[in-house]
C-alpha cells in the first residue's frame, strides 16, 4: 500500500514506555520503537529464563534469554525502518488481509530472526562448545509483541525532526539496537541495559480535534505469551492470542500455562522455514485509541484483565500530564511485578491529555465499579474469585477476547 510522503495529517500524540529489571543490568526483557513519516513502531520482548539460563563468558556471562531479547528487539526495529523507508508502491510490509502478498512481512521477519540467532550461536560456538542438555532447553529463547501502526487514508505520522528512534541501552552505547545489534559485545560497555525511553511528547503541531476521525491499519505479531492490546473509549481488548495450552485468557493468569511457541535459535524444517511461529493479525481502528504492547510482568501478576484494565486507566486519570501517565505506571508495574516488565504504547488522536482523560472517563467509572465490587473487603478470597469468574463470565470476556475468537 502506497502511503503520500506530502500529507500533512498527524494524529500520533504520544509514545509510551515503561520498564524495570527485577536483578539490575541483568534484566532479560528488552524494548524499541521507531516512528518515521509512514508508520508507528513499538515493540516487547521477553527472554525466556528457564529456557535460556546457560551464560555466555564471552558476553560478561549474560544468559542466552537477555542476549535473545535485546538481538531481537534491535533486529524487529530494523526489520520496520527497512521496511517503511522503501520506495512509495514498493513497501510490502503491512499488508492487508486477502492481498496477494499477504503473509510476506512476518514470513521475511522470521528468517530474518532465524538467520541472525544462528548466526550469533556460530559466532558463540567459535569460542567456547554450546550443548543442549534437554529436549526442554532452547537456545536463545525469547517472546515478542510488537505493533506496527499504518494510516489508510493517505496520511502520514509527521515528525518534521526525523524518525523517532529509541534509546535501548546506557547512554554510554546509544546506538547500538538502533541498527540492529548482532550479539558481539566487544564493542558494548559490560553495564549495558535496556532503560526506560522517555515519552516522545506533543510530536503533532496541530493536534486534530475528536470530531476528525482518521483510519489505522493497527498491525500485531507476536510470539509467546506476550501480549498486544488495544484500550478506547469501549473498553481493553486483547488482541493477541498467548501461545501456551491454556484457552481461557483469566485461567491463564492463574494457571500460568506452558509455552508451545517462542522465538528460538533451531533447526530450520526442510523448506527452510523458521523452526517458530510468529503470528500476525491486523485490526482496522478509527482513531483515537491507544495500541500497547506487555511482557506478563505487566499483567500476569494481577488477577483479572477486569482489574489490569482498571489499573492502567487509574494511573491515567491519576496524572497531570503524559510523562506523569508514563510514571504511573511504572510505579504499578514495580509494585505488582515480581519480574522484570516491558510496555510501549502508541496514543493517537485525541486533541490533547486532558481531551485522552475526558474520553475514558465513562470507562473508568464502569471498571472501577468492577474492581470495587471484586475487591470488598468483606469478600472471602474464595468469594472473590468467584465475582471475578462470573463478572468475567457475564460483563466481560466478550468484548475483551472479540478478536482473539475471531
Amino acid at each position: 500500500m502506497a502511503l503520500n510522503p506530502n500529507c500533512n495529517f498527524d494524529l500520533l500524540n504520544y509514545v509510551i514506555t515503561a520498564y524495570s529489571e527485577k536483578i539490575p543490568r541483568n534484566g532479560e526483557d528488552a524494548i524499541s520503537y521507531s516512528i518515521n513519516g509512514k508508520a508507528s513502531y513499538v515493540g516487547v520482548f521477553d527472554g525466556v529464563g528457564g529456557s535460556g539460563a546457560r551464560r555466555y563468558e564471552s558476553r560478561y556471562h549474560k544468559t542466552g534469554a537477555y542476549l535473545a531479547s535485546r538481538l531481537v528487539a534491535g533486529e524487529v526495529k530494523k526489520w520496520f525502518d527497512d521496511g517503511t523507508n522503501q520506495s512509495a508502491g514498493n513497501t510490502d510490509l503491512y499488508l492487508i488481509p486477502g492481498s496477494e502478498c499477504e503473509g510476506t512481512a512476518k514470513t521475511r521477519l522470521q528468517n530474518i530472526l532465524q538467520s541472525k540467532l544462528r548466526a550469533l550461536s556460530e559466532k558463540l560456538s567459535s569460542s567456547q562448545k554450546i550443548k543442549i542438555k534437554s529436549s526442554f532447553s532452547k537456545e536463545f529463547p525469547t517472546t515478542m509483541a510488537a505493533i506496527v501502526v499504518v494510516p489508510v487514508s493517505g496520511s502520514v505520522v509527521k515528525n518534521e525532526n526525523g524518525p523517532v528512534n529509541c534509546q535501548c541501552l546506557e547512554d554510554d552505547k546509544p546506538d547500538a539496537l538502533k541498527t540492529g545489534f548482532d550479539g558481539n559485545y566487544q564493542n558494548i560497555s559490560e553495564s549495558d541495559t535496556i532503560k526506560t525511553a522517555n515519552i516522545s511528547d506533543n510530536l503533532n503541531n496541530e493536534p486534530a480535534g475528536e470530531g476528525n476521525s482518521f483510519s489505522y491499519n493497527t498491525n500485531f505479531y507476536w510470539a509467546g505469551d506476550s501480549r498486544g492490546y488495544i484500550i478506547d473509549k469501549n473498553g481493553l481488548t486483547q488482541i493477541t492470542k498467548d501461545d501456551t495450552n491454556v484457552d481461557d485468557e483469566l485461567e491463564n493468569i492463574s494457571a500460568d500455562g506452558v509455552m508451545n511457541n517462542i522465538i528460538f535459535n533451531g533447526k530450520s524444517d526442510k523448506d527452510g522455514n523458521a523452526c517458530f511461529t510468529i503470528h500476525h493479525r491486523m485490526v482496522p481502528r478509527t482513531a483515537p485509541f491507544i495500541a500497547f504492547s506487555a511482557t506478563d510482568g505487566c499483567f500476569g501478576y494481577i488477577p483479572s484483565p477486569m482489574e489490569f484494565e482498571y489499573y492502567i486507566l487509574d494511573c491515567l486519570m491519576n496524572a497531570e500530564s503524559a510523562l506523569q501517565f508514563e510514571s504511573n505506571l511504572n510505579d504499578l508495574f514495580k509494585h505488582y511485578a515480581e519480574d522484570d516488565f516491558s510496555f510501549t504504547a502508541l496514543v493517537y488522536g485525541y486533541q490533547n491529555f486532558e481531551a485522552m482523560k475526558e474520553s475514558f472517563n465513562d470507562r473508568y467509572k464502569i471498571v472501577k465499579d468492577m474492581y470495587e465490587y471484586i475487591n470488598d473487603n468483606e469478600l472471602e478470597t474464595k468469594d472473590r474469585q468467584d465475582v471475578r469468574k462470573k463478572i468475567w463470565k457475564d460483563s466481560y470476556k466478550q468484548d475483551y477476547t472479540k478478536y482473539i475468537n475471531s
